[in-house]
């Protein structure tokens, strides 16, 4: 796609106005304010202060002819050599930068939702890493979510992210293990009672309350988190009964 020569100037971090009086300047070239003035079109006082501008950012420079303060742009070429000079600066740093970033701290972010609607995007979020979704909690959400997980469920096979589930034996355990071609496995546990369903990505955590109570989801999005509920599973998910 072509670029115009304001679009360059512009991406090179020139406003418009030093736009004109860097082009005005470089058609003049060695020329008094005065001139440039007349070139560029706009109030003489403004010029003076741009001109300041540029000469600060080393676009500019002046030269005295005569008595009378002349000012000469830096060329095209020279445009490019500045920017060369900035990228290999960068890149000398390069390393120690990438290195400082490393050791940010990143916060979990914690969001909540309500409604049926916010529980769905809650639920949706999960499908967006992509990846294997790891779920433990009560039965009971099946009844108390009726209103999202079968949509939920639709697309999560529609994008074939597998699921596996761990819940207490019941007839919904029982039967949820029957339903061919849903990409899910179930596995129940003894004397497992909680009010709270857990569903797990790779960066996300997902809790769903589903008392009697009206349900939210509380949704922590963070890797380390996530990395950690996810061994917890495996721990149980290994002793849990097929």
């Amino acid at each position: 796609m072509p670029v115009s020569i304001n679009q360059a100037l512009s991406a090179f971090g020139l406003s418009e106005k030093e736009q004109r009086i860097y082009l005005a300047a470089l058609e003049l070239g060695s020329a008094t304010a005065g001139r440039i003035t007349e070139k560029a079109d706009i109030n003489r006082s403004t010029v003076y202060d741009l001109l300041r501008m540029l000469i600060e950012k080393g676009i500019c420079s002046t030269v005295i002819k005569g008595g009378k303060k002349f000012f000469e742009i830096v060329p095209p070429r020279g445009l490019v050599a500045m920017i060369e000079e900035k990228k290999q600066k960068l890149l000398a740093v390069q390393q120690e930068l990438e290195r400082l970033h490393e050791t940010a701290i990143v916060k979990p972010a914690v969001e909540m939702y309500e409604g049926k609607q916010g529980i769905e995007a809650a639920l949706e979020g999960l499908l967006e890493d992509n990846g294997e979704i790891l779920v433990y909690g009560p039965s009971l959400i099946f009844d108390t979510l009726s209103f999202i997980l079968p949509r939920y469920i639709q697309k999560r096979i529609e994008k074939r992210i597998m699921t596996r589930v761990i819940q207490e034996p019941s007839k919904t355990s029982t039967a949820l293990q029957k339903i061919p071609h849903t990409l899910r496995e179930v596995r129940t546990i003894q004397k497992y009672h909680p009010t709270a369903a857990v569903f797990l990505s790779k960066n996300r955590m997902v809790t769903v309350r589903v008392s009697e109570r009206e349900p939210i989801a509380v949704v922590v999005i963070d890797k380390d988190i996530a990395q950690s509920q996810r061994e917890f599973f495996e721990k149980v998910w290994a002793i849990a009964k097929r």
